[in-house]
C-alpha cells in the first residue's frame, strides 16, 4: 500500500494544483477543465490504485508539455504530482 506520507503530500500537491488553476492567467476554460477533470481522477484512485492509473501519468505529461512555455508553475507542481504518484505505484 501506499506510505501515509505520500498520501497525504499528493493530496496537498493537487490542493495546490487546484489552487494554481485559479489564478492562472490565459489559461483556456478547457485546459482548466482538463486538469480538474484529472486531478478529481486521480483522486478517486488514490485510495485504491487501479489499471487506468497508467495512463493518468501519460495524460499529465501530454498536458505538461502544453503548459510548459506558458504556466512553469503548473508545470513543476504538475512533475511533482506525477513523481509522488509513480513513487506510489500509482
Amino acid at each position: 500500500g501506499a506510505d501515509p506520507m505520500d498520501e497525504r503530500d499528493i493530496y496537498q500537491q493537487l490542493e495546490a494544483l487546484k489552487a494554481e488553476l485559479d489564478v492562472s492567467e490565459g489559461l483556456s476554460d478547457e485546459a482548466r477543465e482538463t486538469m480538474l477533470g484529472l486531478i478529481d481522477r486521480v483522486e478517486e484512485q488514490l485510495p485504491v490504485p487501479g489499471e487506468a492509473a497508467d495512463n493518468l501519468s501519460e495524460r499529465f505529461e501530454s498536458i505538461v508539455t502544453e503548459f510548459e512555455v506558458t504556466h512553469p508553475t503548473l508545470t513543476s507542481i504538475i512533475n511533482n504530482i506525477m513523481v509522488t504518484l509513480g513513487g506510489m505505484g500509482v
